[in-house]
């Protein structure tokens, strides 16, 4: 009988946690078997526990960033050579290596969204020195650059196959359930505790006017929905603590964790409606759509999530053209607050046009041009907006395609394997669709864009894993009782 290839696909890896036993989780993907398998057999079940230091040390880099921003508010700051560095921003630059690392030693693979986020870092500094001269224009950018590449390629270096995913967020269960119930305990008692906690410590964070320190920075208090607190918890801003929370729900409803993790990460997710935003519901609604919709397919196997798709994509014209308000508007309508979905539609009307007059380098932190009694904010609440009036078409054209991209290959992945990885990567995929959604009415700064960037390069890895099903042991392995000999 032939041997078996050095490089198989495991039957069952299961990853169970060393103390938290009700994590289970089935792995069949490629992975390389070191030693020969002996002739006539099968390797059997692998058990890994994340205790384990090698299976976990790949991870830290990716852990400690993200547990940087969820412990620690933007009040903890250091400035070195006239740029502010967060907690979440100096930890970035110190793990910088880690990516430079693997790709140096050709255990990453350069992709093509990899290319499409080093284009955008680039035209980020290009746009910028640009604007404003070649040095004063590369301290202003390299802030950017460093929240936007930087947490793309560390968590592009650290996770490798779905069961990674599972073990990181099943680590960070605790982090995010910390942040949750932060974010509650503010809005029911309707004070703010968590930064101002920290304020006394480390002083106030600079407020900023057109990229340009204006003093310091004071939260004010706002309540909706009967008296609640929109909460800040550790967060820059209730609307960025609540997506990142709620990005995280259908990862725990679908993703494979099992047992009180799960539901402790389910719990941890919800407690992001405390943000009392419109983005929140959006995501807490759509990951449950999209969670009924995936069960309600699962007993009809001819009907893919590509047929789904499209089948959604022909209802939304078909609302767009053929009602009276069109698909905008009725969404509009359905938001906590109409009138601020009324606003965002204007700051999209002129936001455009600002790209349209300034396409290729933007206008840098300049206020775009717009009717001040119509819009008297300078804000810009879309994120993709936001980077192409700040520096032109290429960045958001650029991260739009690396989404887009590995979202697409995720799908294709996900539509050839089954079980528990499938699941975890449609879970995941999703949750990186709530997330591109939940853009469309916030700019992601500070945090959330590192945890927005990241799970973009979690992505980019995931989708470049080939899921392999394991042919049944029995007709595999010929002197097992019961199986049948293969053909010679």
């Amino acid at each position: 009988m032939p041997r078996l290839p050095a490089q198989i696909a495991a039957p069952q890896v299961a990853i169970q946690a060393s103390s938290w036993h009700d994590l289970q989780a089935l792995t069949p993907v490629t992975i390389p078997i070191a030693d020969p398998v002996p002739e006539g057999r099968m390797p059997g079940p692998v058990r890994i526990g994340i205790s384990r230091r090698g299976e976990v040390l790949h991870l830290l880099p990716l852990l400690a960033l993200i547990y940087s921003f969820l412990l620690f508010p933007p009040e903890v700051h250091f400035y070195v050579f006239g740029i502010n560095l967060p907690v979440y921003r100096l930890l970035s630059i110190l793990l910088s290596w880690y990516p430079a690392w693997g790709f140096a030693s050709r255990r990453l693979r350069f992709d093509i969204a990899d290319g499409l986020i080093l284009l955008a870092s680039v035209w980020m500094a290009v746009s910028f020195m640009h604007v404003y001269g070649s040095g004063t224009g590369f301290v202003r950018a390299s802030g950017n650059i460093v929240d936007f590449a930087f947490p793309y390629f560390i968590a592009r270096a650290g996770l490798r196959t779905p069961g990674d995913v599972r073990t990181l967020f099943l680590l960070l269960v605790p982090g995010l359930m910390l942040a949750g119930i932060e974010m509650m305990v503010e809005s029911l008692a309707r004070q703010f505790i968590v930064r101002p906690a920290f304020t006394g410590i480390f002083g106030h964070m600079p407020a900023y006017d057109n990229g340009d320190v204006a003093g310091d920075l004071h939260i004010r208090k706002e309540f909706r929905l009967g008296g609640l607190l929109r909460a800040f918890g550790p967060f820059s801003h209730p609307i960025l603590g609540g997506v990142v929370l709620t990005s995280t729900l259908l990862v725990y409803l679908k993703g494979g964790i099992r047992g009180w993790p799960r539901f402790a990460g389910l719990a941890a997710a919800s407690m992001g409606f405390f943000a009392l935003s419109s983005a929140s519901v959006i995501a807490i609604l759509a990951s449950a759509g999209i969670y009924v919709a995936d069960f309600a397919l699962s007993w009809f196997r001819r009907i893919g999530w590509w047929i789904a798709i499209l089948f959604v994509l022909l209802a939304a014209f078909a609302v767009e053209f053929g009602s009276k308000g069109g698909l905008i508007n009725i969404l509009i309508r359905m938001t906590i607050d109409p009138q601020t979905g009324y606003y965002r539609k204007l700051i999209w009307q002129y936001g455009l046009q600002s790209i349209a007059n300034h396409p290729v380098f933007g206008i840098g932190y300049a206020e775009y041009d717009r009717p001040l009694y119509l819009v008297p904010s300078a804000s810009v609440d879309a994120h993709f907006l936001a980077e192409g009036i700040r520096h032109g078409v290429i960045v958001p054209a650029s991260l739009m395609a690396a989404i887009v991209i590995t979202m697409v290959r995720l799908g294709i992945a996900i539509g050839q394997g089954r079980g528990t990885d499938r699941d975890t990567l449609f879970a995941f995929n999703c949750a990186l669709f709530v997330l591109a959604l939940s853009s469309m009415t916030v700019t992601y700064f500070g945090e959330a864009r590192i945890w927005f960037m990241a799970m973009i390069g979690i992505g980019a890895s995931m989708a470049q894993l080939r899921l392999v099903r394991m042919p049944d042991r029995a007709a595999a392995v010929p002197n097992r009782p019961g199986a049948h000999s293969p053909a010679r």
